[in-house]
């Protein structure tokens, strides 16, 4: 199994941890994991699946784009608020039947294990009322990356390094 991220990264602790942990109480199945992007960058994980390096992975599509342009859509500002329902929702169109499996997984041979999503995003300050993005001129941002780059890049003005 190939991961980009860490066991104490939140998707390590809310996700993979939990798979691991399910699949260590199967008592004829044995899982060899990979954290850490060991075998691949988060964008490398669908690669990483289809060749045969890994049997299962980690994949964020917001760092997946080119290779899983219809599965972005939950990262989308103002999809949802809450991550749990926006999750919910992404597992039930992903799953064999649903709209994002029929129309892109499928095809790829990818079957979703588990879902999960940001809540909208923020900016948070020390100190600073920010209601519009003029607010932040002169701040330094840190992103979580992928959609949230494009986001802040593209919507107001700020480049992202």
């Amino acid at each position: 199994m190939a991961d980009n991220f860490a066991l104490t990264h939140p998707v390590g602790v809310g996700g993979t941890q939990p798979f691991l942990d399910a699949i260590g109480e199967a008592d004829d199945l044995e899982i060899e994991y990979f954290a850490s992007g060991q075998l691949g960058h988060q964008a490398d994980m669908p690669t990483v699946i289809r060749n045969g390096t890994a049997e299962i992975g980690v994949v964020s599509a917001a760092y997946a784009g080119s290779n899983l342009p219809l599965s972005g859509v939950s990262d989308l500002p103002g999809f949802g608020n809450d991550a749990c329902q926006v999750g919910y929702a992404l597992r039930d169109v992903a799953r064999p039947g649903g709209i994002l499996y029929e129309k892109e997984l499928k095809d790829l041979n990818f079957r979703p294990l588990w879902a999960g999503s940001l809540p909208s995003f923020e900016v948070m300050t020390s100190g600073r009322h920010v209601s519009l993005p003029k607010d932040l001129k002169g701040s330094i941002i840190r992103s979580t990356g992928g959609t949230v780059d494009r986001m802040i890049s593209g919507s107001s003005g700020f480049r992202v390094r």
